[in-house]
This record gives C-alpha cells, structure tokens and sequence, in this order.
C-alpha cells in the first residue's frame, strides 16, 4: 500500500513530491525531481523514525529522520498511522506524539528558561487579562437586586463613628427626587452620614452616601444636584460593582473555575468593605462627569453646578496641599484635576443652558442645610 506525501530534503524550504509505501524492514520513499523529470529513491530505517504531529490530528502525520540535515515527510491519511504502526510491528516503536520526550531532552537551563518565560506569560495574562474578564463575568452574572443587597450590606457594616442623621437623609433623598433623574432600574436613596470629612461616595445598587463635612462646603442647590448626579451615575454605570469586581478577579475566578456561579455575588458581598479603599479612575470619572451633565440636562437644571462643585473640591484640595487641616477623602477617591475643571467648562460652553425655576428642589435644599444646622448642635 502506497500514500502520497511532502517530502524536505532539510536542506531547501520547498518540498517535494513523493509516494511513501512500507517495505519490509524499511519506509521507502519516491520523490519527484520535476526539473530533471528524475525520481529518487530513499529507504528510512523505522527505528531512526520520530513522530512529531500531535496524536489527536488523525488526518496528518509529520514525520522525522536522520540528525542533520534532519528530513522531514507529511502525510495526508487517516490510514497511514494505523497501517504503519500494525506493519511494523516489534520491529519499532510506535509513532507517537513526541512533543513531551523533546522538551525534557533539553537542557536544564533551557527548560528553566523555558518554565521563566512562561511565568512571565502567565503573571501578564493575570495582570492585564484576568480582571477586564472577571469584570464581564460579574456584570453578566449580577443582577441589580444582588447589587442593592450589596448596598445594603456596606450600609449596615459601617462603624459605629458615621452616625446616620435620618431627618436629613429623608430631605435629601427627597431633594433628589425632585430632580427626576432616571436611574431605573436602581432606587436611589440618599444617606447623610454626621461627620467631618468630606466625602461621598456611591455603593451597588442606589445606595449614595454623603457625609456632612461636604454639605457644609456646598452653597447652592444646583451644587448638590450636580454632586448627586455624578455619584448616581457611578451607580447606574455600576462603577462599584467593576470597581468591586476588578478587586476580588483573584477570588471571582475561582469560584467561576469550580462552577459556582451564584459565589460570585457572595464573593462580592463579603468583601464589600474594601470599596471603602477603592477609587474610580480617571475613564470612569470622566463617564460620571458626562451622564451627570445628561441628567442635568434632562432634567431641565443649569450644568453650571458642576463648575461651582468642582471649584468647591478643588479649593478643598488645595487647602489640603497647604497644610490646612481638613478631613477631605473624596479627592483620594475621586480624582480631581485641572482636565476635569477644563472639560466641565468647556462641556458648560459648548451646550449653553441656563436651567429655570425649580421651587421645590431650592426649598428641599434650603430644608436640608437647616436640618444638617439643628443636628451640628445637638
């Protein structure tokens, strides 16, 4: 039985035709020579015989011989293995796969060489591939209900120092309110926290928590409503959830490698603290800067509020350099720089509106600076 192959000489790049058959004790080769219209005869010795094709692809079969210049013959069968191995058999050992026997028949140093590079490989994957890929998992995998149970758990885990003012929280949740942001399908509710610092900061789910250190900084209403469209698009966006995602991709992974898919939202829900440590970055603040402007803008109020806000921030920021002493935690996780104050501008430039009349949310605003008033004498 014959079969028709490629044959390399090991010394030209091109190949040849050729017909293989299987003689008695030896693989007997007739290879074409077109130009001299001549065929040359070779006889391969089995047991000098290697096989370099893998064991799964039936189809092709890439054989070995001789040292150097090593030759080298392709078949196309899905006949030839099985013929050859029966023909021969106790004569040679069988083709097989020999990938492994000529990785460990280096030396030492190249296999280290080898197994380093590979390292490397892998801790780059890890770093750069593994958590924009378990951030996708998360996102397809957690629902926004999981994601207000989340915000639910950071809520009641939070130290007995952040006192809650619950007559201020209920005016401001209603302050938002009035603003008729759309933020389906998260319920936002707004928190105000008794403290100094200044801060605020959006959890999974519509939970937002602002602290009454950065109340008192703010001076008009359309300030707070540009602070609370910036932070609700940080929850509508989910850049809490990826934040949350992005952190724990080491755990995440795992428990998407074991199968156990409903761990993910548990994974995120037990180290929901850490968010306390996390920041946006830049991309993620220049989304929240410019679907804060859309719902500004929809909602019929002046974006010049983010201008004045972010006045306010960066006046804190700089007291902050000076040496001012001031409890300040929103610029660590929200990065304000000069690009920013520049874009808000220029965004306030380019789509011109000057906004209306809005009695309901000036008195919820004016309603709210009162209570934070009474509640800093109590």
């Amino acid at each position: 039985m014959s079969f028709r192959a490629k044959y390399f000489n090991g010394y030209l790049t091109r190949a040849f035709e050729a017909e293989v058959s299987l003689e008695a004790d030896s693989l007997s080769l007739s290879i074409e020579h077109p130009e001299t219209l001549e065929e040359e005869h070779l006889l391969w010795n089995p047991a000098q015989i290697s096989m370099l094709a893998a064991e799964s692809d039936v189809m092709r079969t890439v054989l070995l011989y001789g040292s150097y210049p090593q030759q080298k013959l392709e078949i196309m069968s899905t006949e030839f293995r099985h013929n050859y191995n029966r023909h021969f058999e106790g004569k040679s050992a069988p083709l097989a796969h020999k990938g492994l026997e000529q990785l460990f028949s280096l030396a030492p140093s190249r296999i280290l060489g080898i197994a380093a590079i590979s390292l490397i490989v892998i801790g780059i994957l890890y770093i750069f591939a593994v958590p924009p890929l378990v951030e996708s998992i998360a996102m397809a995998v957690i629902t926004p209900e999981q994601e207000q149970e989340m915000g639910k758990t950071i809520l009641g885990s939070m130290t007995a120092d952040d006192v809650p003012d619950n007559a201020a929280s209920r005016t401001a949740t209603r302050f938002y309110q009035s603003l008729h942001f759309r933020s389906e399908p998260y319920p936002i509710h707004i928190n105000i926290v008794k403290s100094e610092v200044v801060n605020a900061f959006a959890l999974p789910g519509g939970e937002i928590v602002v602290y009454t250190g950065i109340l008192k900084q703010i001076k008009s209403a359309d300030e707070l409503a540009a602070l609370l469209s910036h932070e609700a698009s940080h929850v509508i966006l989910r850049h809490t959830t990826r934040n949350l995602a992005r952190s724990l991709a080491h755990y995440i992974m795992f428990s998407a490698l074991i199968g156990d898919v409903s761990g993910l939202s548990a994974v995120l829900l037990n180290n929901a603290n850490s968010i306390y440590q996390l920041g946006y970055s830049r991309s993620l603040e220049q989304q929240a800067d410019e679907n804060g402007f859309n719902l500004m803008r929809s909602s019929g109020r002046t974006a010049q509020g983010f201008v004045w806000l972010f006045k306010t921030l960066k006046k804190e920021e700089d007291n902050q350099q000076e040496g001012v002493k001031t409890i300040s935690r929103y610029i660590s996780t929200h990065p304000l720089t000069e690009d920013r104050i520049a874009w808000a501008q220029q965004h306030l430039n380019e789509h011109p509106f000057t906004g209306g009349k809005h009695s309901d949310s000036d008195r919820l605003f004016k309603q709210l600076k009162k209570e934070i008033a009474i509640s800093e004498k109590e």
